[in-house]
C-alpha cells in the first residue's frame, strides 16, 4: 500500500478531509477513538494484507507510524 492509498483509507475510515492528513498528523487529532482505530486496522490489514497485531496497534501515534509499519511489512 502507498502513502497515499493509506492517508485516503483514513480519510474514509475516519470521515476525514484528506487534505487534513499528512504524515505527522497523530490520531488524536484526527479525533480517533480506540474503536475507531481497531475498525482502521481491520481495513487496513483486509486492503494491504498486513496483519496488524494488537502491539503494533498501541505504537500508531501518527499517520507516519502506520505507514512505516506497513511499508516495512
Amino acid at each position: 500500500m502507498t502513502k497515499d492509498e493509506v492517508i485516503d483509507l483514513i480519510a474514509e475510515e475516519l470521515c476525514a478531509p484528506r487534505a487534513l492528513i499528512k504524515m505527522d498528523s497523530t490520531l488524536r487529532d484526527l479525533a480517533t477513538d480506540s474503536l475507531e482505530l481497531v475498525s482502521l486496522a481491520v481495513e487496513l490489514e483486509n486492503s494491504s494484507g498486513v496483519l496488524i497485531e494488537d502491539e503494533d496497534l498501541a505504537k500508531f501515534f501518527t499517520v507516519g507510524d502506520i505507514v512505516k509499519h506497513l511499508e516495512a511489512a
